[in-house]
């Protein structure tokens, strides 16, 4: 064989090879990189809409409450909640905060629905910077950052009062 011949035999091999590999890396890109499905944030307002309630629970009592915002919509596998709601009777000191989600939690540990929320107590006027954790298969309980392990309203010992503000932003795999 030729120099010549021997040098387009290789160029061939390497061009068939770098085909194959493009090929290769196109199929693991359309197995890996699929866009998620998003849809529009959704609401109880929302027509055609899933039917949900609202409830926030701290002990026995359940605080009653204005939702300015309760929306949720659907990322791929998961969900995505924002809310907001003003208080205007008590809760129990003493006693974990808890919020019931829109759709259920498909992962079982708590830290399965992540999120950021924010409590502002109207008396005295305080911010808590809390986490989202999973407390039930479609509740949420919120975490304070050093605290004793308690849940927010255990520890520090907060009642949810008239006046008080919950908001957040929080995520789960659905299904």
């Amino acid at each position: 064989m030729s120099d010549i011949a021997a040098f387009q035999y290789l160029r061939r091999e390497d061009d068939d090879f770098h085909e194959m590999k493009d090929r290769e890396l196109e199929e693991w890109l359309n197995l890996t990189m699929k866009p998620y499905v998003t849809t529009p944030w959704a609401s109880t307002s929302t027509s055609g809409a899933r039917v949900y309630t609202a409830l926030v629970s701290q002990s026995s009592s359940t605080p009653s409450f204005t939702a300015t915002v309760d929306r949720w919509r659907f990322v791929g596998q998961d969900v995505e909640w924002n809310f907001e709601y003003g208080f205007t009777s008590a809760g129990t000191a003493g006693s974990p905060v808890l919020i019931r989600t829109p759709f259920a939690i498909a992962d079982s540990h708590t830290t399965a629905a992540c999120g950021q929320v924010l409590f502002y107590d109207a008396s005295p006027a305080t911010r808590y910077n809390l986490m989202a954790e999973r407390n039930l298969s479609n509740v949420i309980a919120l975490g304070a950052d050093g605290g004793t392990g308690d849940l927010f309203g255990q520890s520090p010992s907060i009642a949810i009062a008239s006046g008080d503000v919950v908001r957040g932003y929080v995520r789960w795999r659905y299904r």
